[in-house]
């Protein structure tokens, strides 16, 4: 998420009118040193995207897609897809599932 928040700062300073990135930049204190880092982390670090979406883990996209009818018919509720895989013997991490980030 870094790496892409770097990216999208780093191209925000660019559509902007020569003025305002200066005033923008004073006003944060980003040093040149830093503006260069920003652009030297989005070329340094990989970050990869799958459909336009950040992506799991590098790979997410060759995984099997899963037969999501298929399986809100069988079960109805897959909130606990995991479970549900398991019961069948097959596991979470062979398929394009994403898992709700913890809050």
């Amino acid at each position: 998420m870094a790496v892409w928040l770097f990216g999208i700062a780093a191209r925000a300073l660019e559509i902007l009118p020569a003025w305002r990135r200066t005033e923008l930049v004073e006003s944060l204190g980003l040093r040149p040193q830093e503006l260069n880092h920003f652009e030297e982390l989005t070329r340094r670090m990989y970050v990869p995207f799958h459909d336009g979406v950040i992506s799991q883990f590098e790979g997410y996209a060759g995984l099997a897609e899963l037969d999501w009818p298929r399986y809100r018919e069988q079960y109805g509720d897959i909130r606990r897809l995991d479970r549900i895989l398991e019961a069948e013997g097959r596991d979470v991490t062979s398929y394009q599932v994403s898992k709700q980030a913890d809050a």
